[in-house]
């Protein structure tokens, strides 16, 4: 039991030694500087050509040199075209998009009456079903019919006795939060 002691100290001793005379011969060497980031940024982006308002033909005429002529019979400007590349008169697109929301209309009505002659199945499956079950278990309609209120009537009588029943069957009042006691017991 010694010798194993005498063994991690002396471990120890050398390892801590070996660990100066590391640091002995080494100087660290000074943290690099970063570099200013102003003289490493690119240059700045040329400025494009200057745009004068007016129409797109005399842009194109002092781009090209030369003014480009009306082609008659010619197809209007390029907002009538559409993703296919094929020309449509203004009042055709129209009248597609009008086409389209019938027929999304159309199939909401279909998916809405769907829906509504399920819910009435259900509910005639549902009462068939509770039919048969007073049948057979032979309880008169009133009491079968479940439609008794859900709380109670609150009268005095039934607020005392909420009162006493809590107290019964709560929590003791030891475990309870209260004025000396800062914190709740986990159970």
């Amino acid at each position: 039991m010694g010798s194993s002691i005498l063994v991690i100290v002396l471990f120890a001793l050398f390892a801590i030694f070996m660990d100066w005379l590391g640091k002995k011969g080494k100087k660290l060497p000074p943290a690099e500087r970063r570099p200013d980031p102003s003289t490493t940024l690119p240059p700045p982006l040329p400025r494009p050509w200057p745009t004068r308002q007016g129409s797109p033909q005399g842009e194109t005429k002092e781009r090209l040199g030369f003014k480009i002529p009306e082609i008659k019979g010619a197809p209007p400007a390029p907002g009538h075209v559409d993703t296919g590349g094929v020309y449509r008169e203004s009042g055709a697109v129209l009248e597609e998009q009008r086409q389209r929301q019938q027929e999304e209309q159309a199939a909401r009505q279909r998916h809405e009456a769907y829906e509504q002659a399920k819910r009435l199945e259900e509910a005639r499956i549902r009462a068939e079903e509770q039919a048969s079950y007073l049948r057979a278990a032979k309880l008169p309609q009133g009491e079968a019919s479940g439609q008794q209120p859900f709380l109670p009537v609150l009268t005095p009588e039934s607020a005392q006795q909420a009162v006493v029943l809590a107290e019964l069957l709560g929590s003791p009042r030891a475990h309870r939060p209260g004025r000396w006691q800062r914190h709740r017991r986990h159970d």
